[in-house]
């Protein structure tokens, strides 16, 4: 009984000299999910720890399509930390540290997703703000997740959820409302120059459906077949002016006009 009080003498006053405690616990990889309900186990009717409690955490909800998924999660700069299991999809009102976080949503059949997404502050906007994101973005605390099936991603390849997006972008017009995207897939890295390789060595600055822009040379449009001549190595072989004897070099694709840039993007 004794060494129990000398305890939790001890655990109260550390916790009242250093309440930050609670932020530097899961900002370096720590589980929210053991120290804290430890300390509220011990002090539950603490009002320092509830204010710091609130300060640092927030209550989501999460679901996904299909439901059933395993939910995980870790600090951002986590990288190599271990995964934290919130639970399975629908999830209501779990408590999750505030700031930015690691992902990963996982069910049989589909493929695993690892994605980043932050939990605000409870205090992060005004009570006018929240209603106006609400009615532009939904709720900012309820988080959904699509998943995709096996068969159904390209090779190399993550799926981009439907949304709305904002593009922060300095001399890009921002619009508060948003931009509506529609789902579509995108590459998980840059267009390597080995893929771009098999791209030209199987005919692809010989067919003209690849190259939907219109070409132009001294502000005049030229035409398809004359354009195709220019784009050629440093040998006079068709690919990136940087590539030679038709061939590349090691590293990403670089090298190529404006036309072979979108070409790659597709």
């Amino acid at each position: 009984m004794g060494i129990e009080k000398t305890s939790r003498a001890w655990w109260t006053g550390n916790w009242n000299t250093n309440p930050n405690y609670i932020e530097s616990e899961y900002t370096e990889g720590g589980d929210l999910k053991t120290w804290p309900k430890k300390t509220q186990s011990i002090i539950p009717d603490d009002p320092t720890l509830k204010i710091y409690m609130d300060d640092a955490t927030n209550d989501i909800n999460i679901d996904t399509k299909p439901s059933g998924a395993k939910i995980s999660y870790k600090p951002y700069k986590d990288v190599n930390g271990k995964w934290i299991v919130l639970g399975v999809t629908p999830i209501d009102k779990v408590r999750v540290p505030v700031g930015m976080h690691r992902w990963r949503i996982q069910k049989e059949g589909y493929h695993d997703r690892e994605l980043a997404s932050s939990v605000l502050l409870r205090d992060a906007f005004s009570v006018k703000q929240k209603e106006l994101i609400k009615s532009n973005y939904g709720d900012p605390l309820k988080f959904h997740w699509n998943l995709y099936e096996k068969n159904s991603v390209p090779a190399g390849s993550i799926g981009i959820d439907r949304g709305k997006f904002q593009i922060g972008l300095r001399g890009i017009w921002f619009n508060p409302k948003g931009m509506m995207l529609d789902q579509f897939f995108i590459d998980r890295t840059e267009v390597t120059n080995r893929d771009y390789k098999k791209f030209v060595d199987s005919g692809g600055y010989a067919n003209p459906k690849f190259w939907k822009p219109e070409f132009e040379k001294g502000g005049q449009v030229i035409p398809w077949a004359e354009a195709m001549k220019l784009f050629v190595d440093q040998t006079g072989q068709t690919g990136p002016s940087t590539w030679e004897l038709g061939d590349y070099p090691e590293g990403p694709v670089n090298g190529k006009g404006s036309a072979e840039k979108t070409k790659a993007a597709k």
